[in-house]
């Protein structure tokens, strides 16, 4: 992140949050949050120390990092951390106690929506702790996991990471990541419903330029694979 104001922007996207409702949640005007993020002001500082406060649990950004874009560590996860993974050739084995193995594709090769039911692109497995899907609502027949490429949603995902996919999510419904299918490619971005109903892409990383797609183009042009629900931060 190269400014205060793209790391505000970034706090407020780690709540899904709006303009609109970040500002209700700090007590000030849509338009302070639309001068904060473009820096055009700077805020206070007990308006910066109630974004970091608005960081979702277990987040390990903090003030120097929202300050200053240091003492973040990436090796640390974003994500809250539910599950003990397991390394690749851990395939066929019985899972110990309440934790279930989820497979790995390798989306790479298979390059469309259809392999999530062909074994022949798992690449491996982790295991999961069945107690924390449940709380979830998370159904092992619905999930699977891929690896992120590329930087287009740095610093919330980076090449490498691995996704936890919900398959059965195939419709845009509240602010998410989520797996999209284009052309022959899988790529992870931030979508938004619209009041009108178009659909709102969006990059995390202020180097790429967001787009919508118009309520006509939704039904044609965008392909849900499925809503990400766990990020695993490569080391």
């Amino acid at each position: 992140m190269n400014t205060l104001g793209e790391r505000i922007k970034v706090v407020r996207r780690s709540i899904n949050a709006t303009q609109g409702g970040f500002a209700s949640l700090l007590g000030i005007s849509q338009k302070m949050v639309t001068t904060y993020e473009s820096d055009a002001v700077i805020p206070k500082v007990d308006i910066l120390a109630g974004i970091v406060d608005l960081l979702p649990e277990g987040d390990p950004r903090d003030l120097e990092w929202l300050i200053r874009g240091e003492g973040f560590s990436r090796k640390k996860s974003l994500f809250k951390e539910p599950v003990k993974q397991w390394p690749d050739g851990d395939k066929g084995k019985t899972p110990q106690g309440n934790y279930v193995y989820l497979p790995l594709y390798d989306v790479r090769a298979s390059m469309g929506v259809g392999a999530f039911n062909d074994t022949e692109y798992v690449v491996g497995e982790r295991a999961f702790n069945q107690a924390w899907l449940q709380s979830e609502n998370l159904k092992k027949e619905s999930l699977a996991l891929i690896q992120a490429e590329g930087d287009s949603m740095e610093p919330t995902l980076s090449d490498g990471d691995t996704l936890l996919i919900d398959h059965s999510i195939t419709k845009v419904k509240s602010e998410a990541i989520y797996v999209l299918r284009i052309g022959e490619t899988l790529v992870a971005k931030r979508l938004q419903m619209l009041f009108d109903g178009s659909v709102s892409v969006q990059c995390d990383n202020p180097r790429y330029q967001d787009y919508t797609i118009s309520a006509s183009e939704v039904e044609t042009s965008l392909t849900v694979v499925g809503r990400v629900v766990w990020v695993g931060r490569r080391l």
